[in-house]
């Protein structure tokens, strides 16, 4: 429930313009996600949460999601990281 909810929160946070808040969602949002093994909300909080933060954490969180996509055999996802991970190199 919990995982759901943060996943909800931070992308309605993002969608009108609340970063802090957002990114705050979905920063709580990985754990839960990556211990009910949900590749789908793991991998989406990650790349929403790393436009939120530094590039050094951005690089981090774009890793462990490629890694995840990457695990899960989401082709299309593993793309977009590479391109976002392209551009905060």
């Amino acid at each position: 429930f919990a995982k759901e909810l943060l996943f909800n929160m931070g992308m309605a946070a993002k969608q009108v313009g609340e970063t802090s808040e957002a990114a705050s969602a979905l920063n709580e949002l990985l754990p839960y996600a990556k211990q009910a093994k949900d590749a789908r909300k793991f991998v989406v909080g990650s790349r929403e949460l790393a436009g939120m933060v530094d590039k050094e954490r951005a690089r981090g969180l774009l890793e462990e999601a490629l890694k995840a996509a990457e695990q899960a055999n989401m082709k299309e996802e593993r793309k977009s990281i590479r391109k976002a991970l392209d551009a905060v190199r």
